[in-house]
């Protein structure tokens, strides 16, 4: 096991720098976390209304 290689492979992972996020990093969190959950249950309430309606 090579540790420079370790270091190398955890510096790349963008959870492992420490310090601030950068702005694309917390643009994607938001979109994971907040965004894209809220987008789907708006879609999902949308197609279940308009199946109702139809009915």
């Amino acid at each position: 096991m090579n540790l420079d290689r370790l270091r190398i492979a955890a510096k790349r992972c963008h959870y492992n720098t420490g310090g601030y996020m950068t702005f694309a990093q917390l643009g994607m969190a938001f979109w994971h976390d907040l965004a894209a959950p809220v987008i789907a249950g708006i879609l999902a309430s949308l197609i279940v209304s308009w199946l109702n309606k139809r009915k």
